[in-house]
């Protein structure tokens, strides 16, 4: 087993420590892991939603990820250097829709193996929701609170 330090050069990203299975681990405790998206999705989209996975996640088991409460599956996953840190990262694509993200959610948690076995999940709570149907349920709510005030 071996220990990671991810410091991100963007102030809104945390320092995380990992602890990463070596090759050939034993299925055993879940790594937690730094994920990143977008600081703004758009629930609604007909397109993919970019999710990377940090710190040494070069050896991701595709048929094994999932992320959001719809249990997305991602189209293609791509490895590289993404946050330039020295490690070899995942990018994973994801359907928007599939994830099952409703407007006002603040997180998106993610799990899966890594080749050899090790387990792994990530949640980020770095963005926002946005979009048309997003401001349109924040008017309402915004409405409703209003309309309690008055009755109370």
């Amino acid at each position: 087993n071996g220990c990671v330090t991810v410091t991100s050069q963007d102030p809104d990203e945390p320092t995380v420590q990992l602890v990463l299975a070596g090759s050939g681990a034993q299925p055993g405790p879940v790594n937690r892991v730094l994920i990143w998206v977008p600081k703004a999705i758009y629930p609604k989209s007909k397109g993919d939603l970019p999710v990377r996975f940090y710190a040494g996640m070069a050896n991701v088991e595709i048929s094994s990820v999932q992320c959001g409460r719809g249990g997305a599956r991602p189209e293609k996953l791509k490895t590289g250097d993404y946050n330039r840190d020295g490690y070899r990262d995942t990018l994973a694509r994801f359907e928007t829709r599939d994830l099952g993200i409703l407007c006002g959610d603040r997180t998106l948690s993610c799990s899966g193996t890594l080749a050899g076995g090790a387990q792994f999940q990530g949640t980020s709570n770095r963005f926002k929701t946005t979009g048309g149907a997003c401001k349109e349920d924040e008017d309402d709510e915004k409405r409703r609170r209003r309309h309690q005030d008055r009755n109370h």
